[in-house]
């Protein structure tokens, strides 16, 4: 049995996941054989070749996609670097323009390997064009922001959930795709089950990683935050879809409050001069330093520790049907998180955790909330206590049930 895994990117915690595969192959000497597709941001780069250790030195063309193989093995995983030219375009084109290239890569990498299956990580940039076009191989892959939990108030929500629900039947129908996964959310794969009729899709839990706090390491020292103020952690790969930039704004509404907010994470590419700009424009609005940015892959001992040191979480994300590895840290590490109202990220938190969810991502209605999170005894849409717990979240949550369900070809 040959799996190839596709993640020509590796951003965000789709790095933490290619991490739990490696360390499942390691652990449990599976004999499958797996070929892993990845971007620049690899779970080891000392195990990744560098050009000059092509396979061959080549480079091949496939259906209009030029790439070269860089190659090295990891945990018994051959890995294949895809080259930083096709990242680029991956991270830059438009939207139509970038499924095109990710569908001819991942065919290119199928035609040349000869999968028996091959797995995308993400399936959504390339769902509509399997679903036309078809695949040489047998597919599976996970399905980010299903069209089931979208708003459809205006005639442009409607279109939109109109076309994504079009693009997920084009993809059900081929037989070749055996199983996609649905990070979190067991309703939305039911639902999308008995609306196509189907059994393809299934709930993906999105995994706790087991990390360590950095030894000795102090988010307050590092940043020379008081003691007395209460610390507020934003993190992951920031865009105008997290929320980012309206947390900085609503810092502006809480500058006689004694918060500090931390930004940690890297920005998506073209938008690191807009939060450095509105990072400017905030601090002189509160006539200090109430932000404090620190850009770059943070290591996961870092992340630990700011998740254990912060005193709460920030989440208000503009997408509800999506996910977030970042409410399930807060929910392991017991901390209260701010989230939108009526979407995953609210059910996760209702569920597991302890939080506030606000009705509209506003500057204004951010402030309100994070002053309610943190200094109101019972505030009305705060919830106080699950059902399950950081303990039962973690349980449901493990790598080994990540990778049991997501290699179930």
């Amino acid at each position: 049995m040959h799996v190839l895994i596709f993640e020509p990117v590796s951003s965000g915690h789709r790095r933490e996941w290619i991490n739990h595969l490696l360390n499942y192959i390691r652990s449990t000497g599976d004999p499958t054989h797996y070929t892993l597709i990845t971007g620049s941001l690899t779970p080891s780069p000392a195990t990744v070749g560098s050009a000059g250790e092509g396979v061959g030195g080549e480079a091949y063309r496939g259906t209009g996609v030029e790439s070269e193989a860089y190659r090295g093995t990891e945990a018994g995983c051959e890995m294949l670097q895809v080259p930083s030219s096709i990242q680029h375009k991956l991270s830059t084109q438009n939207h139509l323009l970038r499924t095109f290239t990710y569908y001819r890569l991942a065919r290119d990498y199928c035609i040349r390997h000869q999968p028996d299956h091959f797995l995308f990580l993400m399936l959504n940039d390339v769902q509509w064009l399997i679903g036309l076009n078809g695949f040489p191989c047998p597919v599976s892959g996970i399905l980010f922001k299903p069209f089931i939990r979208m708003r459809a108030k205006t005639i442009g929500e409607r279109l939109i959930r109109f076309r994504k629900r079009v693009q997920t039947w084009l993809l059900v129908r081929r037989k070749t795709v055996t199983r996609i996964f649905v990070l979190n959310d067991t309703f939305a794969a039911q639902e999308l089950n008995r609306i196509y009729r189907t059994s393809k899709f299934g709930m993906l839990p999105d995994p706790v990683a087991r990390w360590t706090a950095e030894p000795g390491y102090d988010i307050r020292m590092e940043f020379g935050i008081d003691r007395d103020a209460k610390i507020l952690l934003h993190t992951g790969s920031f865009s105008s879809r997290k929320g980012t930039l309206e947390i900085m704004d609503a810092m502006v509404q809480l500058r006689r409050e004694k918060v500090a907010l931390l930004l940690l994470g890297k920005p998506h590419e073209g938008f690191e001069k807009i939060i450095a700009d509105k990072l400017s424009k905030v601090q002189r609005a509160c006539q200090g330093i109430l932000v404090f940015y620190k850009p770059g892959f943070v290591p996961e001992g870092i992340l630990q520790a700011a998740l254990e040191q912060c005193d709460a979480v920030l989440a208000p994300y503009h997408y509800p049907e999506s996910s977030s590895s970042l409410v399930g840290h807060a929910i392991a590490n017991n901390k209260p998180v701010l989230v939108p109202e009526g979407g995953l990220t609210a059910e996760m938190v209702k569920q597991y955790g302890a939080g506030i969810f606000i009705k509209k991502i506003t500057p204004e209605v951010i402030a309100r909330g994070i002053v309610s999170l943190l200094y109101t005894e019972k505030p009305e849409n705060r919830i106080l206590s699950a059902t399950q717990g950081s303990a039962g979240y973690i349980a449901a949550h493990t790598p080994e049930a990540f990778i049991s369900q997501l290699l179930r070809t």
